[in-house]
């Protein structure tokens, strides 16, 4: 394609004339070098971005290293071992290094963001120190990844069940690029905080010109805890927790690291008696920052009872219409959508189209076999009849034209009888190009011949699959001899097929897909009621995001804006939504499982239902909304791609990450655990009774109260007794 391509431009041509080269191929080269443009992007522009939002949440410089570690060696690993899976089995659609790129980025970045952050909240609010910290960091964050990443690799390998070679490798490459990412993020991420504890354990927003952060030290000379104040002022943790006494993760009995002291008869539940207490001084100004925090504050406004309700019922309100607009789907097999819009083949393509008929680029063709009647059943009255039959019928149900299919009995858009064709071949001198044609049209032995058809339309068009279909009408119930066989063949067929028979398998895969994770996820987290809480957290989400991409790709409600990312292409690429819902739904479950684990570790620490939300999302608010910005920052970058199929792509996971941030984690998911209650347990066995409120004062839950409601906070901690009134006026009361 480079070589026609340069010869052209070295012709030198007036500038009235052009000279264009356009096959399915150079759309292919076109859209394979646009790729390679996306990843420069990516890699210049967003992988930049998703660094600084990181540094901004860890407030530490030296931790960014370790992502860009992380990133790299997921890259080189990932891209070379599917480089090498493609020199020996088939090759991946040119687009699929676009997308393992930014899921390589957001997801290296996100489970860098979950483990680091860990790391920063046990050293900085649970007083931790070297490797106790890093162990309590993998432990819980390193869950998280794990099942995270467990459940997007799941999602990915279901797809690789399609019996299609183009969705089978888009799945082999995500599914290979998410395997590297959660192997190098749960490997190099610890032993790069144990290799480096002092660097990494030392805090500092930017380098040279700020302060390295001090904290947690009250003793006299600067000292407590075996940390030491360092030359720059800051305050630098101990390598090694030798001098921080813990209990050993094998006494633990529980599956969160945590004593259930709850009996039978559901006594209370102790405080984690492997994390450091607290002083009095150092839990106020715990408590006082979560009572400031805007996720703290917003989510007990949210899931206040009654309000819990229409905290709810307002979001999936208001996106039914858009979810209602998914059931105008429709899919587009134009291979337009996969090359670049300013590219050479589009620009040459859009020429064709307006002189001559497109399906000059794809020929098709009806083979016609009547082997099972030996050598030269071709040469015979019945043969030609049948074959001029075919072309008549397909002439009179389409919009092909009779100068536009060509049969041997077929030629010039007439019927030609096999005696004047034994004529002409008889006498080829005076028979013109005849003879040349007939033995084109046949094979070696005359026992079969194809018909010719060049379509006015793009084969690789949408019209593409209707046609595809009166063919295979005409070739089925048209009324021929039943001792030929016939075919339909050619690129833009086998295109159809592929993708009539991945839709129709697109549902059963899904479902079997989605069925298994939501298994493995009660199962890992110990709850039934996971798949009926999915309902209104994953599907109706899911329901919305591709509602809105049919109405902006379908619809165009977006063609005003004028830019072609967003703009209406009557429907999208096949390949965009069976791509975009498995990574759509791993992200969600990502954060999901990132808040439920959080949940799940209070609760199990004998804190109430409500109170276990409002910690975890207070904890996990700020991370969740900076995952989600690193997520939609890399995925957005393929919105500057001039391909609409990676726009496609782009749009939707770019939509979806954020509404799953800011709408489904913060808003959706509190409220319907609040209104769930005890039932988000079932079966496993948490603390009941006399359990804690966030700020850590024991309270009485009424028993099968299912909203934590008539709550009678007491004084419950005999360090606080000693200031029992002032708790009491602050915290207590009915």
């Amino acid at each position: 394609v480079t070589h026609v391509r340069g010869s052209i431009s070295d012709l030198n041509l007036p500038s009235n004339y052009y000279v264009g080269f356009l096959g399915s191929n150079t759309i292919l080269v076109d859209s394979v070098e646009e790729s390679s443009t996306t990843v420069t992007k990516i890699d210049l522009v967003v992988l930049p971005l998703a660094l600084l939002v990181l540094v901004y949440v860890v407030q530490s410089w030296r931790m960014v290293i370790i992502p860009v570690i992380n990133v790299s060696t997921c890259l080189l690993s990932s891209f070379a071992m599917m480089y090498g899976l493609t020199q020996y089995t088939a090759k991946a659609p040119s687009f699929v290094p676009s997308v393992m790129e930014a899921m390589v980025i957001a997801l290296s970045i996100d489970y860098s963001l979950f483990l680091l952050t860990r790391f920063r909240f046990e050293i900085m609010n649970n007083k931790r120190r070297g490797s106790s910290a890093v162990r309590e960091a993998v432990f819980h964050a390193g869950e998280v990844v794990f099942m995270s990443g467990l459940t997007l690799i799941s999602c990915f390998l279901g797809i690789t069940g399609f019996p299609t070679q183009t969705v089978y490798m888009v799945g082999v490459g995500c599914s290979l690029c998410l395997t590297m990412a959660l192997v190098i993020n749960l490997t190099m991420t610890p032993a790069l905080l144990l290799a480096f504890p002092v660097f990494f354990s030392t805090f500092q927003f930017l380098p040279f010109c700020t302060k390295k952060e001090e904290f947690g030290f009250n003793g006299e000379n600067g000292q407590e805890d075996g940390g030491t104040i360092n030359s720059s002022g800051g305050y630098t943790l101990a390598p090694d927790d030798e001098d921080n006494p813990h209990v050993p993760r094998d006494e633990i009995d529980n599956g969160y690291g945590v004593f259930d002291d709850a009996d039978e008869k559901g006594g209370a539940a102790s405080k984690r008696s492997d994390r450091p207490s607290l002083t009095l001084h150092e839990e106020e100004e715990n408590n006082e920052i979560m009572r400031k925090s805007y996720w703290y504050r917003s989510t007990k406004a949210l899931i206040k009872w009654p309000y819990v309700l229409l905290t709810i019922l307002i979001p999936l309100a208001l996106i039914a219409p858009a979810a209602v607009s998914l059931l105008d789907f429709k899919y587009s097999v134009a291979n337009t959508q996969i090359a670049p819009r300013n590219s050479a083949s589009i620009e040459c393509y859009k020429r064709i189209e307006s002189t001559f008929p497109l399906g000059l680029m794809d020929p098709l063709y009806v083979i016609v076999d009547a082997s099972s009647l030996g050598p030269n059943a071709v040469k015979t009255e019945a043969f030609f009849n049948t074959s001029a039959k075919i072309a008549k019928l397909i002439i009179d149900r389409s919009d092909v034209s009779s100068s536009e299919i060509t049969a041997i009995s077929y030629p010039n858009g007439a019927y030609l009888s096999w005696a004047a064709a034994s004529l002409a071949l008889s006498n080829p001198a005076l028979a013109g190009p005849y003879p040349a044609y007939f033995n084109s049209s046949t094979n070696g032995d005359f026992s079969a011949a194809l018909i010719t058809i060049s379509t006015p339309f793009s084969p690789f068009g949408d019209d593409m699959k209707g046609f595809t279909k009166t063919v295979r009408d005409v070739l089925n119930d048209g009324g021929l001899p039943g001792e030929y066989q016939y075919y339909f063949a050619g690129a833009a067929v086998w295109m159809v097929d592929v993708t009539n028979l991945t839709f129709e398998l697109f549902p059963y895969i899904i479902l079997a897909t989605v069925l298994a994770i939501f298994l493995m996820i009660s199962f890992l987290l110990m709850s039934a009621f996971i798949p009926i809480r999915y309902a209104f957290t994953l599907v109706f989400p899911l329901s919305f995001i591709f509602g809105v991409a049919v109405l902006i790709y379908q619809k165009g409600v977006l063609n005003g804006l004028n830019w072609a990312p967003v703009g209406g292409v009557d429907a999208m690429y096949w390949l965009s939504p069976i791509i975009t819902f498995p990574i759509c739904t791993g992200l969600a479950l990502d954060y999901d499982i990132f808040l439920m684990c959080r949940v799940a570790e209070y609760r199990m620490e004998g804190y109430t239902n409500r109170a276990s939300i409002l910690k975890a999302v207070h904890e996990t608010g700020g991370i969740i909304t900076a995952a989600g910005i690193i997520m939609a920052i890399a995925f957005g970058g393929m919105l500057f791609s001039t391909t609409d199929t990676l726009n496609q792509i782009a749009w939707i996971l770019f939509s979806s990450v954020l509404f799953d941030t800011f709408v489904v984690r913060t808003v959706l998911v509190p409220a319907v655990l609040t209104l769930a209650a005890h039932v988000n347990w079932w079966p496993r066995k948490v603390p009941q009774g006399k359990l804690m409120d966030e700020f850590g004062n024991e309270e009485f839950e009424a028993a099968g109260d299912s909203k934590d409601q008539a709550l009678l906070s007491v004084n419950g901690s005999s360090e606080k007794a000693a200031d029992g009134g002032r708790y009491w006026n602050q915290h207590g009361g009915l």
